[in-house]
């Protein structure tokens, strides 16, 4: 859809209702279509024709669109912003100087990047004239800097020429037009004004129709009118409308904007029986969307005597002043009317409802004569029309109308409406009139307050599943009255009470009041009650009527103990003990910080910081739980919920149960202490709250434990220092306990009587003596101190080393008391022993391969003398009874017998076995660690192990799509789906020792190369060669190159593409397609473009020509291009000619003289070389004895130079050129030539 002006309130959807058209007496109505300019209409006759229910389509067509992005339509100078180099301005045109060889206009930067295509527009006229040079051209400027030429202007009239281009290198941000020209001196004119640059912007859409209405009865009547209805669902866009009488181009515009009903005064233009209207579409320019438009009906009203709504509409009961507020009363709508020939012909009258805009229609009221009141259009059920209350009242011409009507629920909210009254006639005369009210019509409610309230402390929070008071007041929205009690319910809703919705019961609309009570949720936490008033009957779900939602916020919430502690819960039973509690609302977790509470029967205060605490002293031992607290005294929010959360104190006042145990004996020796009596408490209650000892300071009676008299001594905890963890130190009840001190008893005795002993020579002697000492040994000791010690544990041993004899002992033991016991033996040292194995020898295992060595060690107390071995054909000994392998020891079992004597000739022999074994597996030496596969492709890999017993075979874990031989080959047995697979290879050496390694296998999906680098678009000069190296890899290996182009190109299996020969000028595109090992292909595209930038070559560079008087001029010029030459160009003040083939002439003969030929060779692609040469015509004889002809310059200062040719004595004009170059003015030189020179 195009744009428009279309406008809906409050996002209401009206539908209109359809016009029932009611033709007068002098309607004249569409004859034909006069022209169809842009788009498409249908059923013209009878739609527009005299029909009242056909309609006729008006459908927009596309058209190209063009955004202009500069116009200069005059050039009184260089505009600002643009260039020129030797450019003349004239009565608002440019031109070029016709005196220079060239010049040149261009334009500023322009942005053509948005757009598809670029379009010159210049308004230029070329004379050139005959035989001479003048060329101008139009050249673009491109995305790479350069210019390029688009076209030479030919010889015209001053009329529009055109260039344009969709190439995308003309579309950037820096295009650029220029108009130069090259010319010889007074070769040609140009002129050129209205310079503009389009950018096309795409397709537009867009509806321009001519309707023609024949035989009108014009001048007749008092009244003329077009009137033109549309249908309902006709397009948004705006359409203008011209009407004209007598001229099939209409140029009057009667309604501009406009896409809905209308009816304009059209006398003024009414002038002929004949007359045309034109409809055309508003926007066009981007409108991407295609419109249609439906007529209902288009026709010219011809009235006389009409009826008149003659008075502004009235309500007598308005609420608020100014409204009409929804479901409140019956409103009571005044019209009054007139027809001049008696309100008796007055057959109806409609009263409709709009917006202030006038754009929607909300409802239409019809009375009618000899039928009442009815609802003409109400589609929505906007209004109740009490059609049997509302009156008409008839008196002479007038007819005064009551409508009565009651606004619904549903109607849109409007502000400012606006009525229409339309009356008609029995001659189908009638009038339409638009009021404006001022009435506002309201369908929403307010509630200005609403509150809830629980009646204990904050309104807004309290108990969890408590009793709270939701009250408020209902009104119509920004007014004062409230809506009747019989049209609204009130409900109070909160989503997380499962008794909610609660409904009011008792709102009265007197004064909008409304309460009931709702619940508080059983959880706590914050919850939102919405209150919404529904239309009566339509239940908690029915549609809110509030403007907007009101709702009010209660926290159900409860206290919550979340720590209840003592610093000491157990505490001596005389002490005061102390409970402290932390209380904080659940909801917000803030501290209770007032009220009054009790733990248990124990007042807590408050002492801040989350900290209330109460106190007990009960003077007795005993234990006490606290697991309550209630509230005794009301809080801030009158909440009494307690949630001791799980929370429970013991308190423990303590005392002491006192023990004893001991002594270890009951009677002690006189002058030892008494030992082992050991005391200890233990508290109360330790089996509740888990801690039993007493780990502080207790007293006994009595503290001496040694006495020297015989007698009993009693022990008891006396008292206790209370420096345990708890301060406990009232004793309860306590145990005591005794202890006899008496003379010790028996004396020291043998208990085994010490006897002869022998000791083996040079071993070590070693004799316990055991004797009873009761009272404790205090000394032993023997006679012989030099050959022996003694412990005081009573054992002997050698203190030397002892010589072979016999040697006899006493010793002596004593108590300590001094009682003492002796004893004799004697100790006969002798030598029995040969050689011994200080470790017995054991069979040997050797792990095959390696060397072997077994250290045998034996002892000889005269010192050993020789090993050997029974067979020393595997294994040899050495003299320090190392035992060796004499050579290489195959796998198996060899026994072994040895022996070692002493220096005294004894021998000693062990026997033992080496068992030689093969426990090492295979080590692995090429294993890989991924194998990658293409599907399809075939798998072959060789994996090797080394063993020194050799290799047996390989076993791997996946043999359905695997198998490996003993030779260690692995391959595929099947062809794999494409996915990772998990190898485990075993390899087994002839023992079955083993070794395990895993690999994986990939296989990949079938897919065809990969490009190295994908080949990309090359240029290439016309000429040089051609080669580019493609590269693609391939995990199955590269099969095959393929390319598909041009014959000019060629590709070889290395991938390389090569031009053969000559490629003329032009883009070639190119397939390559690479083929891998297993068929799979990939292709890629790319364009070669051959370009010829190369300018020809002389074959020969042009040089001076000498001629004398009359010869004729003939030179033929060469050059060379690989794209030939196509044009031939020469720029002279002399009307040289040069053809196609570079042959320059001169038509006729040349005066003695100096030419001055500009020669250019130009390529099929506007590459072109130039040359300057001169051509000089010499007289037959010299004058006054100078040469047949005289160039003469003179320099005039920095004003530049005067260029003369003097042929003889006569003087050629010349131009003046600054010092630039750039020629500045025509004079005339007169050089005075005499005998002595110039």
């Amino acid at each position: 859809m195009g744009a428009g002006n279309s406008s809906q309130e409050e996002d209401v959807k009206i539908i209109e209702a359809e016009p029932v058209i009611v033709p007068a007496a002098g309607n004249d109505y569409v004859d034909s279509a006069q022209s169809l300019l842009y788009g498409s209409h249908t059923s013209v006759i009878p739609g527009m024709g005299d029909s009242n229910t056909t309609t006729t389509d008006l459908t927009e067509s596309s058209y190209s669109a063009w955004n202009n992005l500069l116009t200069q339509a005059t050039f009184s100078s260089t505009p600002p912003g643009w260039s020129a180099y030797d450019i003349l301005y004239s009565s608002g045109d440019f031109q070029n100087d016709p005196e220079s060889y060239g010049g040149s206009m261009t334009c500023p930067d322009i942005d053509t990047s948005a757009y598809t295509q670029v379009r010159f527009i210049l308004n230029i006229g070329v004379t050139s004239m005959p035989h001479k040079v003048f060329t101008v051209r139009i050249w673009f400027y491109n995305d790479q800097g350069t210019w390029d030429l688009m076209g030479i202007v030919p010889d015209r009239e001053q009329s529009d020429i055109t260039y344009s281009s969709s190439d995308s290198k003309y579309l950037h941000s820096n295009f650029k037009v220029k108009v130069d020209y090259a010319s010889e001196y007074w070769a040609g004119a140009f002129t050129a004004d209205n310079w503009r640059v389009d950018g096309y912007q795409g397709v537009g859409h867009r509806f321009e129709a001519v309707y023609k209405f024949t035989g009108v009865d014009w001048n007749t009547y008092a009244k003329e009118e077009l009137v033109v209805n549309f249908a309902i669902s006709s397009s948004p866009e705006d359409l203008t409308f011209k009407f004209e009488a007598g001229d099939t181009t209409p140029d009057h515009t009667i309604q501009s904007s406009v896409h809905s009903d209308f009816t304009v005064d059209i006398h003024s233009y009414l002038t002929g029986s004949e007359c045309y209207v034109s409809i055309s579409d508003v926007y066009r320019n981007g409108d991407s969307d295609q419109d249609t438009w439906r007529i209902q009906e288009m026709y010219i009203r011809l009235t006389d005597t009409a009826p008149v709504n003659d008075q502004t509409p009235s309500c007598s009961n308005l609420d608020d002043g100014n409204m009409l507020y929804a479901r409140n009363r019956y409103y009571e709508i005044s019209t009054s009317h007139q027809d001049g020939d008696g309100a008796s012909h007055i057959e109806s009258v409609e009263l409709s409802c709009l917006n202030d805009a006038r754009t929607i229609t909300y409802w239409t009221l019809k009375y009618e004569a000899g039928v009442g009141f009815t609802e003409s259009s109400d589609p929505n059920n906007y209004v109740t029309l009490d059609g049997s209350g509302s009156e008409s009242t008839t008196s002479g011409v007038n007819l005064d109308l009551v409508f009565h009507l009651m606004i619904d629920w549903n109607h849109p909210i409007a502000s400012g409406i606006d009525l229409r009254c339309v009356v008609t006639d029995d001659e189908s005369a009638s009038a339409s009139n638009y009021y404006e009210t001022g009435w506002d019509i309201e369908s929403r409610l307010d509630i200005p307050s609403f509150s809830l309230d629980d009646g204990a402390g904050t309104d807004d929070r309290g108990n969890t599943n408590g009793q709270i008071v939701a009250s408020g007041t209902v009104k119509y929205l920004g007014g004062t009255v409230h809506p009747p009690t019989t049209e609204v319910d009130v409900y109070v809703i909160c989503t997380e009470v499962a008794s909610s919705p609660w409904e009011t019961t008792n709102y009265e609309s007197t004064g909008g009041s409304f309460s009931v009570n709702v619940q508080a949720d059983d959880e706590v936490g914050l919850d939102t009650y919405t209150v919404k008033a529904v239309a009566e009957g339509t239940g908690a779900g029915g549609a809110s009527l509030l403007f907007s939602s009101v709702t009010d916020t209660y926290i159900a919430d409860e206290i919550v103990c979340w720590d209840l502690h003592s610093p000491q819960f157990i505490v001596d039973s005389q002490a005061t003990g102390f409970m402290v509690a932390a209380l904080e609302y659940a909801y917000d977790s803030t501290y209770v910080t007032n009220g009054s509470y009790l733990l248990g029967d124990r007042q807590l205060t408050y002492h801040g910081t989350n900290s209330w605490q109460a106190s007990n002293a009960p003077g007795t031992a005993v234990h006490i739980v606290y697991d309550s607290i209630v509230l005794s005294a009301a809080n801030t929010h009158g909440i009494s919920v307690i949630n001791m959360n799980g929370h429970s104190l013991d308190m423990y006042w303590e005392e002491l149960v006192c023990y004893i145990d001991g002594p270890d004996s009951p009677t002690v020796n006189i002058g030892e202490n008494a030992t082992g009596i050991h005391m200890w408490a233990e508290y109360s209650f330790y089996s509740l709250h888990g801690h039993r000892y007493y780990d502080g300071t207790l007293h006994l009676n009595n503290t001496n434990f040694s006495y020297d008299t015989i007698g009993t001594r009693g022990y008891m905890v006396a008292s206790a220092d209370g420096d345990d963890s708890w301060s406990v130190s009232t004793i309860a009840s306590t145990q005591s306990t005794s202890c006899t001190w008496v003379y010790p008893d028996p004396p020291p005795s043998w208990n085994t009587v010490p006897e002869d002993q022998l000791a083996e020579w040079g071993f070590h002697f070693n004799y316990s003596l055991d004797a009873s000492v009761p009272s404790g040994v205090s000394l032993w000791w023997l006679n012989d101190t030099v050959h022996f010690l003694i412990s005081q544990s009573g054992v002997v041993e050698n203190a030397t080393i002892l010589d072979r004899t016999v040697y006899g002992l006493q010793v002596w033991v004593n108590d300590t008391y001094g009682r003492s016991i002796t004893a004799e033996f004697s100790v006969t040292v002798q030598e029995t022993t040969g050689p011994s194995w200080e470790e017995i020898p054991v069979d040997q295992y050797s792990e095959f391969a390696q060397p072997f060595q077994y250290a045998l060690v034996a002892n000889a107390m005269m010192g050993l003398d020789c090993w050997w071995l029974n067979d020393t054909t595997w294994l040899t000994i050495d003299q320090f009874g190392v035992v060796t392998n004499a050579t290489f020891l195959p796998v198996g079992t060899y026994p072994v017998e040895v022996s070692v004597n002493d220096t005294w000739g004894r021998v000693l022999t062990g026997v033992f076995s080496v068992i030689v074994q093969d426990t090492t597996g295979p080590t692995f030496t090429d294993v890989p660690t991924t194998l990658t596969v293409e599907f399809g492709g075939a798998l072959d890999a060789n994996l090797s192990a080394w063993d020194i017993s050799g290799v047996s075979h390989w076993t791997i874990n996946d043999t359905a799509n695997f198998a490996i031989l003993s030779t260690g080959q692995f391959f595929n047995l099947t062809i794999a789906g494409p996915g990772t697979y998990g190898i485990l290879v075993t390899v087994y050496d002839v023992y079955m020792n083993t070794r395990s390694t895993t690999f994986t296998v990939i296989v990949l999906p079938a897919e065809g190369p990969e490009w190295v680098e994908e080949p990309v678009d090359q240029v290439v000069e016309l000429g040089h060669t051609f080669t580019i190296d493609l590269d693609a890899v391939d995990f199955s290996g590269i099969g095959s190159w393929a390319l598909d182009g041009p014959e000019y190109f060629t590709i070889d299996q290395n991938g390389t593409v090569e031009a053969s020969g000559s490629v003329p000028v032009g883009s070639y595109t190119l397939v390559v397609s690479v083929t891998d090992s297993l068929g799979n292909v990939a292709t890629a595209t790319f364009v070669v473009t051959v370009v010829d930038t190369t300018a020809p070559v002389w074959v020969t560079t042009p040089a001076d020509v000498n001629l004398t008087y009359g010869e004729v001029i003939g030179i033929q010029l060469s050059a060379t291009d690989l794209s030939g030459i196509a044009q031939w160009t020469v720029i002279s003040l002399t009307d040289f000619e040069i053809n196609g083939s570079g042959y320059v002439t001169y038509n006729g003969v040349l005066a003695p003289g100096v030419y001055i030929l500009n020669v250019t060779a130009i390529d099929p692609y506007g590459n072109a070389v130039s040359a300057v040469f001169t051509i000089e015509v010499a007289e037959a004889q010299g004058v006054l004895g100078l040469p047949p002809s005289l160039l003469v310059t003179i320099v005039l200062g920095t004003v530049g130079i005067v260029v003369l040719l003097v042929l003889g004595r006569n003087t050629i004009l010349s131009k003046i050129r600054g010092g630039s170059g750039h020629m500045l003015k025509t004079a005339v030189v007169r050089l005075v030539l005499s005998e002595g020179g110039v």
